[in-house]
């Protein structure tokens, strides 16, 4: 896989960084979390620099679904802490993770920091524009699109992807669209 050469700062509290991979045709985005008094790292590739430098230590490695192992033993060595997959690992952790049924296996948002931090079941990407997983890479498109609904209930300005550039204003707003188109 290849490495990220930079990051982007979102805000004070997020960072991600993203490289294209042509094993999966697709590019990877990577997203750090400082809670401040932690850092999570949410579906990391590698990294060539230190996007970390300056934030609290790393408490945990964040994988949104099963298809989104990339780096993540890598870092987990790297920095001695657990990964968490699945949103049933969440319960002790400042994060809150929520289960996104008929997407990929195991998919979970997180809503952390008044953002939003998608798996697959949302992309952002030319030239599908900000919508859904195509149905083709669901376990079930139509149970998809009705868990994630569940997300209006969450409070949140931006939405950052695994596959995607972040939306940084409106995104609840953005969302609620897309749900009822």
């Amino acid at each position: 896989m290849i490495a990220a050469i930079e990051f982007d700062e979102v805000d004070s509290t997020l960072r991600i960084w993203h490289a294209y991979d042509p094993a999966a045709k697709a590019e990877l985005f990577s997203t750090a979390i400082n809670t401040g008094t932690s850092t999570f790292i949410v579906d990391p590739i590698p990294f060539a620099g230190k996007p970390l430098e300056g934030w609290p230590n790393v408490a945990a490695i964040v994988v949104t679904n099963a298809n989104h192992q990339r780096a993540s033993a890598e870092f987990s060595e790297r920095f001695k802490v657990p990964i968490f997959a699945g949103a049933e690992s969440f319960d002790d952790v400042q994060l809150n993770a929520v289960a996104i049924d008929g997407a990929a296996p195991d998919e979970i948002a997180l809503c952390v920091n008044q953002s939003l931090i998608m798996g697959d079941a949302l992309i952002n990407f030319e030239p599908h524009g900000f919508t859904f997983l195509p149905a083709k890479y669901c376990t079930n498109f139509k149970r998809m699109r009705q868990s994630l609904r569940q997300l209006l209930d969450l409070d949140f300005e931006r939405i950052l992807f695994a596959h995607g550039i972040p939306i940084t204003s409106r995104a609840h707003e953005r969302l609620a669209q897309l749900l009822n188109e």
